[in-house]
């Protein structure tokens, strides 16, 4: 069997999960979305080419929408199961977390209805909301991420003094997987960050692509190469 072969068996594979395919749209929103910006803010920009592109991305990201309606339900359960974690500290940044993405997708699911004209909705009210929320849920994430790192540290001053090499391997995985979380939130930070407008909104596009980049290679190696 070819190189080309196996990566194709591997892509459909890929794209056989839901969550598959929504990495890549995501990545597609954020592409054409920094591509957006880029040419609103440059001289070499076609009007032709940059309305095709804005089409794209209203398309893709309307989908998304859709793709995630009841989404918000999944993140409730993950606020709810992260109620058993004992350290109180990491257990209130968890479930602040899932709760700010829960309502952000509540808010999100009010948007495409309002979008798709089946309720009268005050789109910039909402949208407000729904930044707002996320970029809360993104904030405790992010603390999140910083105390698992600090446990993960106490842990490994313990282990020095055990020489336990199995743990230390195990150790080094888990801080690799904080590490990468703390790197994704804080690009997602930006999205919300531009669109509220504290922030550049190139930032929050080029942030969503970094981020996006980063959820496509974990889910890749989740179920692809195993």
């Amino acid at each position: 069997m070819t190189a080309n072969s196996t990566l194709a068996r591997d892509f459909v594979k890929f794209t056989s999960y839901t969550d598959g395919r929504d990495k890549i749209y995501r990545t597609v929103q954020y592409v054409t979305r920094w591509l957006i910006w880029y040419s609103e803010n440059g001289e070499h920009s076609s009007s032709d080419l940059l309305i095709r592109i804005k089409n794209l991305e209203a398309a893709v990201s309307l989908s998304r929408k859709l793709f995630r309606m009841a989404r918000s339900m999944d993140f409730l359960q993950k606020a709810s199961d992260a109620m058993k974690i004992p350290d109180d500290v990491l257990m209130t940044f968890e479930v602040l977390g899932m709760l700010g993405k829960a309502i952000w997708l509540l808010a999100d699911h009010v948007i495409w209805f309002g979008k798709v004209k089946v309720i009268k909705v005050d789109m910039n009210w909402w949208s407000k909301i729904s930044a707002w929320t996320w970029l809360f849920g993104i904030v405790s994430l992010i603390l999140r991420d910083l105390r698992k790192i600090q446990n993960i540290a106490e842990r490994a001053k313990a282990l020095k003094v055990s020489g336990d090499s199995h743990a230390a391997s195990t150790l080094r995985k888990e801080y690799r997987a904080a590490r990468i979380e703390l790197i994704k939130n804080f690009c997602d930070m930006w999205i919300p960050l531009g669109t509220l407008g504290y922030a550049n909104k190139g930032y929050g596009a080029s942030g969503g692509v970094v981020s996006s980049l980063i959820g496509f290679r974990q889910l890749w190696f989740k179920t692809v190469a195993k």
